[in-house]
This record gives structure tokens, C-alpha cells and sequence, in this order.
């Protein structure tokens, strides 16, 4: 039945999810199973209950390095930072040369707040996995919150080296010459993020605030229009 969650997966989040329940009605203890109703679970949105399966999955092997990365994944998006960094930094330590538990511990690190423990991990990884360009642009935006700003335009130019398309590592890149005074290159590398991706919406705010700095008063709202948009409709989520 497990092999059968896992054919339907890509294409049908409740068949597999059928299948693998089925599975571990038959094998109550199989982690397979349970890791298969976890993911069937979060391919329908339902993270909470993918956390529930995998909590049960870690009942029965508490040192399975995929469940405790696949925990640690699905509480990143949960906002569970704590439970995360605790379940990747076990994983690490039974796999420490695992590429994917290091990336996802670094990204961890970054929900908790600690700027300088993710640094390491992710130039770690960099080294493990050179071309893997947002790696560059982790270590460029924490080297912002770190104050390296000098060596944060390196990491995000590397970056676009290696993926030019990534726009919100050149969107650093401009807010950077705009904390500079260099207004000229910060509204270039505006404009071209707003090329490549119109509804940037952190962009389209720099771009506004800049532009009504010049004056520029009819374009600025054109520019902010968007973001406006966005901040109305979430209030309207929030408080209904």
C-alpha cells in the first residue's frame, strides 16, 4: 500500500494519503508508512497533522535522520524554530555529513534568530555544495544582519553570478547602495527586479519611497499601489 501512496502523491494528496493510512492500519509501527501519511498530509496543506504522523514516526525510531529532517522541515514552515533547530541538530549530529540535514539546520538557525550559528552552517554547506546559489544569498542576507556589509555584496553577487534570475538577491544588493547614498545604482537595480518580477512587493516599497524622494510624486503611487494592495487585503484576512 505504501508503494501505492507513493505513485499517487505527485498527482492526488487524499488518495495517497487512502493508500498510506491502509498501510499502517495493516503495520501500525512502520515508519514508512507514517512518513507517507505525513507527506500526504502536507501535499493537502494539512502541515499540523503531518507534524502529528511524524511525531509518531519519532516514537518509533527517535534517531531516523529522514524523520527528524522531515520534522524539522515541516515546523520551518510551521514557525516552530525551537522544535526545528532541536530535531535538525540531532539529525546532524547521527549524519553530519548529510548535505540536506546542514542546509535545513542553517535555515533553522535563521528562524530562531541566530544570525552567526546559520553563517556558519551555510558557509559550511558552500563549501560541501559550491554552486548552489542561494546558499550565497542566505550568507549575503545574513551578513547584513551581521553588519559585514562589504562581504554581504560579495555573497549576493556571487549569487547572481551563478543564478542571474534570482531577484531578491539583487533587490539586497539595491537596498544596499540605497543605505549607501548611491541613489543611481539602488534605482537601476530597482528597475531591473521590477522588470523580472513586477509584484516585488518590498521592491516596488523601495522604489516608491525612492521615487517620492525625487519628487516623483504620480509614479511613487503607481509603485507602492501593489504593496498597499497586499497590507489591505491581509488586514481584511486578519481581523474577518
Amino acid at each position: 500500500m505504501d508503494e501505492r501512496g507513493t505513485a499517487e502523491l505527485p498527482q492526488d494528496g487524499a488518495a495517497a494519503a487512502a493508500s498510506f493510512s491502509r498501510a499502517k492500519q495493516i503495520d501500525p509501527g512502520s515508519v514508512r508508512a507514517l512518513e507517507g501519511c505525513a507527506y500526504a498530509a502536507e501535499r493537502q496543506g494539512l502541515d499540523e497533522k503531518a507534524l502529528t504522523f511524524l511525531l509518531e514516526a519519532r516514537k518509533v525510531e527517535p534517531e531516523n535522520v529522514a524523520v527528524l529532517t522531515h520534522f524539522g522541515m515541516v515546523c520551518i514552515r510551521r514557525d516552530l524554530g525551537i522544535d526545528a533547530v532541536a530535531a535538525l541538530n540531532r539529525a546532524h549530529l547521527l549524519a553530519p555529513t548529510n548535505n540536506l540535514v546542514l542546509y535545513e539546520l542553517a535555515r533553522a538557525q535563521i528562524s530562531v534568530e541566530n544570525w552567526q550559528q546559520a553563517h556558519d552552517l551555510f558557509l559550511d554547506f558552500s563549501t560541501r555544495v559550491p554552486s548552489f546559489a542561494p546558499t550565497y544569498y542566505a550568507l549575503g542576507w545574513l551578513d547584513i544582519k551581521l553588519a559585514h556589509v562589504e562581504q554581504a555584496k560579495t555573497e549576493l553577487q556571487h549569487c547572481l553570478q551563478l543564478e542571474p534570475k534570482l531577484t531578491d538577491a539583487r533587490y539586497e544588493l539595491a537596498q544596499l547602495s540605497l543605505d549607501n547614498g548611491d541613489l543611481a545604482t539602488g534605482e537601476a537595480l530597482l528597475r531591473t527586479v521590477l522588470k523580472e518580477k513586477p509584484n516585488h512587493a518590498k521592491a516596488n516599497v523601495a522604489m516608491g519611497d525612492l521615487l517620492m524622494r525625487q519628487g516623483k510624486v504620480a509614479e511613487a503611487n503607481r509603485a507602492l499601489r501593489l504593496p498597499r494592495a497586499k497590507i489591505q487585503l491581509w488586514r481584511r484576512l486578519t481581523i474577518s
